[in-house]
């Protein structure tokens, strides 16, 4: 198998970061072939590299070799339920139907980034994470990639917000 069919161009990251973006798309790789695949692609101009991988650690001498570092650890919570969930809005909470994203919520989604790979990774230096969580709430808030967007409120002030949506036929 080529190279080149262990991993893929990210469009979209490479046209928001200005750089050429791509992830490796096996997880099963051992250290010597993941050398390979960044190899070939340092080698095409990619600057920026995702690697979801399934193994706890992949080589320190590997990813120094690469300038690369762990840049963060997901953890998926999941949770059977029952019966269906209703939710009714109180006094508090409400659906966030405004249209335009206000400087509370830009603010929530900044604060919910702050963590974020794209903030902790001392290769964005140019607060590039907020151009992400911009887009995101933006167009959360437009409902293409949410289908709610829930605020808690004390009077006009947004102190919370969460975005509801659906993957693979599970909430998320």
């Amino acid at each position: 198998m080529s190279n080149a069919a262990l991993y893929k161009k990210l469009e979209w990251d490479s046209q928001t970061f200005g750089i050429i973006t791509g992830t490796v798309t096996r997880q099963d790789l051992d250290d010597a072939a993941l050398r390979d695949v960044l190899q070939a692609m340092r080698e095409e101009g990619y600057r920026l590299v995702y690697f979801p991988s399934i193994r706890k650690l992949v080589g320190r001498d590997l990813l120094e070799s690469f300038d690369g570092m762990l840049a963060d650890e997901k953890v998926t919570y999941a949770k059977s339920l029952d019966t269906p969930f209703n939710y009714t809005p109180d006094d508090h909470i409400r659906s966030y139907d405004a249209g335009t994203v206000s400087p509370d919520l830009l603010r929530l989604a900044f604060d919910s980034g702050l963590y974020s790979r794209f903030r902790v990774d001392p290769h964005f230096t140019h607060n590039e994470y907020q151009v992400l969580y911009r887009i995101w709430i933006e167009r959360s808030v437009r409902r293409e990639i949410a289908h709610e967007v829930l605020v808690y409120a004390e009077g006009t002030r947004l102190l919370g917000m969460v975005t509801l949506g659906e993957k693979n036929g599970r909430g998320d």
